[in-house]
């Protein structure tokens, strides 16, 4: 036991407890809500700390695997990537023709149309978050990239509806969690909104129609929910604050509770009459029960997403694959 002093305002209380040491160069971050309960109050301007200089490692997941991820050995012969380079070519035009679509483009499906239908004289407005120093400029650079795609335009004046950023966990290719993703924080608003009760596929379901396939490939979709436009009058919904200047979304972003269906229900509506093309949310598995066909089954759903405006991610989607990986799972 130590006898540490305190200063609490005009007075010096003297306090008999247990004292832990820190060596000296160890940086400690207190968060608001342990400094009110330590009654600590903080004035003026912090002066040298270099906290803010650094991004903290990025620290990926532990997943216990069955075995190590990795091609198949089928994959690796030279017949395969024979067949692999042809088919690769095969579906070159249609991909091509896809990726040329503009950014700005909304889906071309009446029903894809986002309402935000709340109840008259309910509001839900919350100011923005604190954002920690160093993650800034991932807010700026994600505003920057919507405004150029024209995905956000600048609020109407006099606002009734706020909902704050928040940096969220962002996975690259391989499923690792990297850096952070900005998202809307829409639970004030998700309470006015009203229920779609659209049913989503199971996983299970979806295993039990991939059997006795033979190849695959898993389309990713770019920006999918962007994609969807919000009906002009209910934009001002959808409205955040950064830069001393508020913004509102003209394409649908993450977060909204009634999205998900409404998503499941535009693919199942594009692609629901085809057999060799399953859908879970903008997960698309196309799948094949011998090589030869899987060449027309991915140029019917590349050229349907095309006609309706949705651009495929083409660095993450996996073509001609004997195994890949879906919601988590390994198929083969």
């Amino acid at each position: 036991m130590e006898k540490v002093m305190i200063e609490c305002g005009n007075k010096t209380i003297w306090h008999h407890c247990e004292v832990m040491k820190l060596s000296e160069g160890i940086d400690m971050l207190l968060g608001h809500d342990v400094i009110t309960k330590l009654g600590i109050a903080i004035s003026g301007l912090p002066i040298g700390h270099k906290l803010a200089e650094r991004l903290p490692e990025p620290v990926a997941d532990e997943v216990p695997m069955l075995r190590p991820l990795g091609m198949p050995e089928a994959e690796k012969t030279a017949e395969f990537i024979e067949v692999k380079d042809s088919f690769m070519k095969a579906i070159a035009e249609v991909v091509e023709e896809n990726q040329k679509m503009s950014p700005n483009s909304f889906c071309t499906l009446p029903e894809s149309v986002v309402y935000l239908n709340t109840p008259e004289g309910k509001y839900a407005y919350r100011r923005q978050y604190p954002i920690p120093v160093a993650m800034e400029a991932l807010v700026d650079e994600a505003v920057e990239s919507w405004k150029a795609e024209g995905i956000i335009i600048p609020a109407l004046r006099e606002m009734h509806f706020n909902s704050p950023l928040v940096l969220v966990p962002k996975k690259d290719v391989n499923g690792n969690k990297t850096l952070r993703r900005p998202c809307l924080d829409m639970r004030l608003l998700n309470q006015l909104l009203e229920e779609d009760n659209f049913t989503l596929l199971l996983i299970r379901d979806i295993f039990v129609k991939l059997k006795g396939a033979v190849i695959f490939s898993v389309i990713d979709l770019k920006k999918a929910y962007h994609q969807f436009m919000i009906y002009p009058p209910h934009r001002h919904k959808m409205a955040f604050t950064w830069g001393a200047m508020q913004w509102m979304f003209t394409g649908a972003p993450f977060g909204i509770k009634t999205l998900s269906s409404q998503f499941q229900c535009i693919m199942g509506i594009l692609l629901g009459d085809l057999w060799f093309a399953l859908i879970f949310v903008d997960d698309i598995i196309i799948f094949s029960y011998c090589q030869d066909d899987h060449e027309i089954h991915v140029n019917t759903v590349v050229r349907r997403l095309t006609k309706a405006s949705l651009i495929i991610n083409a660095d993450k989607c996996h073509f001609f694959c004997m195994e890949v990986i879906l919601l988590g799972f390994i198929i083969n």
